[in-house]
């Protein structure tokens, strides 16, 4: 796979243990086959999601019958039901941005598939499975433009900060083909009752809603929409992922688990229920599955900017 310099973009040569950069001769250090354009790992992020998702083949039969269920609130098959929809095997070349470490999903269709991220121990467990991997700022990509036949992304965009959204935007656009394809599962903010709820008290919000996960960049699902038209793509396709009054297993402990959150007596039942089945396994995934499919229809039904988290589908405008 080509690469090319981060700071001057001029053509990069491979070397057995680095990429050497001919034009300004800047030296690009390859540890466990990660390719590592960062000086400083970023704190936050290192180590954060080191796991590879593997493809989702429900063979049995009643894993046939469950993947609707399934698919109606789990994010990752929310995921995978968008690359499934949209991608074909004339995507030879994928990027995978904010990749974690890995997702074989995409395996299936490109014959190359690249991987960018932050995080060196997710992207040593990506190596294994990518073409190529790059320890990287979104912002500032090693790749040629106009390289890639598709993008995707996983959770990745609601973490790129407001001050940053301008410049990641124009490379994801850059490194694209002209008419390429870019899938992308988000973050988003909502005027859902429950986000106005935790609204009123700022500090709570910040805290249980940004800094938790690092989702310094949500924003409303209109406004996400419209950056995206607006930094030169056309919209596709978009599903709306939940509406907030549905928590999967462990949500309302990791986030309501206070006095201030107790004062709601939704999130109180929903906080009681995370505890009741804390234990048990089966009733959690029970759980998962039935509330998953009135959140997809509420969600479905809901106005858009009441919704949480978006599916969308994106060409590269030429």
């Amino acid at each position: 796979m080509e690469l090319v310099c981060p700071t001057c973009c001029g053509a990069m040569r491979s070397e057995s243990d680095a990429w050497l950069c001919e034009p300004c001769a800047r030296r690009y250090p390859v540890r466990d086959g990660v390719a590592c354009f960062l000086e400083d790992a970023d704190p936050f992020y290192e180590g954060m999601f080191t796991g590879t998702r593997h493809a989702e083949r429900p063979e049995t039969f009643p894993g046939r019958l469950l993947l609707p269920f399934r698919i109606a609130w789990s994010l990752d098959m929310h995921y995978t039901a968008l690359l499934r929809r949209h991608l074909s095997a004339r995507h030879r070349r994928i990027l995978d941005l904010g990749c974690g470490g890995g997702n074989g999903e995409l395996l299936r269709y490109g014959a190359e598939v690249a991987g960018a991220d932050l995080s060196f121990a997710s992207l040593r467990n990506a190596a294994t499975v990518y073409s190529c991997v790059a320890q990287t700022s979104a912002s500032r990509l090693p790749f040629p433009d106009d390289y890639f036949d598709a993008l995707a992304s996983f959770n990745f965009l609601g973490h790129v900060a407001p001050d940053e959204k301008e410049a990641v935007y124009a490379e994801m656009r850059r490194v694209l083909k002209p008419g390429g394809l870019a899938l992308h599962n988000m973050e988003t903010s909502s005027e859902g009752a429950l986000f106005r709820y935790v609204r009123r008290d700022p500090e709570f919000y910040q805290r249980q809603m940004i800094d938790l996960d690092g989702h310094v960049g949500i924003e409303l699902p209109s406004r996400a929409l419209q950056r995206f038209r607006d930094e030169g793509f056309d919209v596709v396709n978009v599903r709306r992922d939940h509406v907030w009054y549905f928590f999967p297993y462990g949500q309302a402990k990791k986030r309501f688990d206070d006095d201030f959150s107790r004062r709601n007596l939704w999130l109180r039942l929903l906080l009681q229920l995370d505890h009741a089945i804390e234990n048990r396994p089966r009733l959690q995934k029970a759980w998962d599955l039935v509330m998953g499919v009135p959140s997809s229809l509420f969600a479905a039904l809901a106005p858009l900017d009441r919704t949480i988290g978006l599916s969308v589908a994106l060409r590269k405008r030429n």
